[in-house]
């Protein structure tokens, strides 16, 4: 379907109470989630699906493989910075919506969810573009919506107490070991995921307490570590807000960034 003609018929989408009509419109939906025009990518493709993966009458076939389909997704150009950055984190999203559904009405699998837990964590590990917003064709957003994808995998029946922590592994890996500076909102996303991932009834408690202490251990030098400490500092910030009700997390957040601040 052309580009125009599939924004026509996504924008009459957005305005019908009966998202069923529209269902014929997901395979070309898909086909071009990371499309670089930021209109039909963000506003048109995505507002579909999320209202469609939530909302309509799908059978689980058509679920079953619209999950593997985005799941390659994740894989496509992973090693270089490109414009396919945006299939990618684009169908992180997609997969949000997906596993909210499941969330409502349970649908997935173990074996799937599985699936979707070993993708998930094993792309966004190798994730190397992680430009915010790129002029003139929007966001990519990487960080972002990648800690998304890790929070909603962190409520999955199957999710392990090994497959938790190696996602706190890997947000303390893009926060502070692969120098990236982010400044658009990546942290605080990556704090909201954490704080699921801390509040998930297999994590060991003891364990979360190391981790948060590992950011006084940051073994960067020059510059590279003054941009470890800015996202460290931001990332802490962000959590003890969302860990507010926990006073002995919140306290230890705090004297960590007052370390960050003073040394």
């Amino acid at each position: 379907m052309k580009i125009d003609l599939l924004k026509t018929k996504i924008r009459e989408t957005l305005n019908d109470k009966d998202i069923n009509q529209y269902k014929h419109l997901l395979k070309d939906a898909i086909e071009h989630i990371g499309h670089i025009d930021s209109e039909l990518r963000d506003d048109l493709i995505l507002e579909y699906l999320f209202r469609l993966f939530i909302e309509a009458d799908l059978n689980k076939e058509i679920l079953n493989e619209t999950v593997l389909k985005l799941l390659s997704n994740l894989n496509d150009g992973i090693d270089e910075v490109s414009d396919k950055v945006f299939k990618r984190t684009f169908s992180m999203l997609a997969l949000v919506a997906l596993i909210k559904r499941h969330t409502i009405t349970p649908w997935i699998d173990h074996d799937l969810q599985d699936q979707i837990i070993h993708d998930s964590i094993h792309a966004f590990s190798k994730e190397k573009d992680m430009r915010g917003y790129v002029e003139d064709k929007g966001w990519a957003h990487a960080g972002a919506h990648g800690a998304d994808l890790f929070l909603a995998i962190s409520n999955l029946e199957r999710i392990s107490k090994k497959d938790l922590n190696q996602m706190l592994d890997i947000l303390y890996s893009k926060l502070c070991l692969e120098q990236n500076t982010f400044h658009l909102g990546e942290d605080k996303r990556m704090a909201r995921a954490a704080s699921f991932i801390f509040k998930n009834e297999k994590m060991d408690r003891g364990q979360v307490k190391i981790w948060i202490r590992s950011f006084t251990k940051i073994d960067n030098r020059g510059i590279e570590l003054v941009v470890s400490k800015s996202n460290g500092r931001n990332f802490l910030t962000a959590l003890s807000v969302y860990m507010k009700h926990d006073d002995e997390i919140v306290k230890l957040c705090r004297e960590v960034i007052e370390y960050l601040v003073l040394e």
